[in-house]
């Protein structure tokens, strides 16, 4: 194993070269552990702003993430990786809710913490964030006192609850997770319904093709989730998958607009209903579309009453 600087953000980091592999894994602090080859390196270092903030935002994974020309495109898409300076700001908060424990949590003078813990472009816009976030009251500076060492921001009561809120509500965010069963009957009317309804709002629907066989697909959906606005959820032909994951949305405090293909959810056979949604979904709120003109007029009412 050997020691060096990490090629994404800059920090000092391990560098691991396993037998038979030609793509080393590097183990920052900051980044943790990434696989990359050598003749990725170039590609990796025009994005590294987004892929240092991603690698320290998603700190928490398992396993080491593979960056390289076929991955790039999936990681530059997810999510979680803010669009506005405003969702920047928010990722540094959160970031210094993270740092430490209750009243503890700040961000130090003295230590030396690369851009991407808030996706910042260099230590100039770093720290011009950490204090626009003081003067709107989130941060608070603190001198050194007699005996102590350290100084810096300190999170306030005010940045607390914010970052909380920002954890029970992405009032800031651009995403709509939708939860279907991307079938390829409902593939276009989906685009032409529901992603066309979100364009109206400036809003960018999330579909997760939850059919494909990946390993990472549960946490690209509970990552979807958690960066959204909101959720749509189609429950035609009910897949347990839908219901999955309108639970978990639920249980993170995120309105969820319901839907369902009107044929299919009147089909009849022997002059009874054939099809039953599960968990009483019949009596909440939902929305009987016949094609994704219908589908799409209908969700620009409903979603326009979850902006207001």
């Amino acid at each position: 194993m050997e020691e060096g600087k990490c090629p994404i953000c800059g920090q000092h980091c391990y560098i691991h070269s396993r037998a038979g592999s030609n793509v080393p894994t590097y183990k920052c602090d900051f980044c943790f552990a990434y696989e990359l080859a050598d003749e990725d390196i170039p590609l990796a270092q025009k994005h590294k702003v987004i892929l240092a903030g991603y690698l320290f935002e998603t700190r928490g994974r398992s396993h080491s993430i593979r960056i390289s020309a076929g991955t790039l495109p999936i990681i530059l898409s997810d999510s979680r990786i803010p669009k506005t300076p405003l969702q920047k700001l928010d990722k540094l908060i959160l970031s210094i809710y993270d740092l430490g424990s209750g009243f503890k949590n700040h961000v130090s003078k003295l230590a030396k913490y690369p851009p991407a813990v808030g996706y910042a472009e260099d230590a100039a816009e770093f720290n011009l964030m950490v204090s626009t976030l003081n003067d709107i009251g989130y941060l608070q500076e603190r001198q050194a006192r007699f005996g102590e060492y350290d100084c810096g921001y300190f999170i306030t009561i005010e940045g607390m609850k914010y970052a909380e809120s920002l954890l029970s509500g992405n009032t800031r965010s651009t995403t709509v997770f939708v939860a279907v069963q991307c079938t390829d009957d409902l593939k276009p009317v989906y685009e032409k319904g529901v992603k066309a309804a979100c364009d109206v709002f400036g809003l960018s629907a999330l579909i997760i093709n939850t059919s494909d066989n990946e390993e990472s697909i549960a946490d690209k959906v509970i990552a979807g989730i958690k960066t959204s606005r909101f959720v749509i959820a189609d429950f035609t032909n009910n897949a347990l998958c839908v219901y999955y994951e309108v639970g978990y949305a639920k249980g993170l405090g995120r309105d969820v607009i319901k839907t369902c293909r009107k044929t299919w959810f009147e089909e009849e056979k022997d002059g009874k209903r054939v099809n039953q949604l599960y968990f009483d979904m019949e009596r909440d709120n939902l929305i009987l579309w016949q094609d994704e003109k219908d589908l799409k007029r209908k969700l620009e009412d409903r979603i326009r009453a979850v902006l207001l």
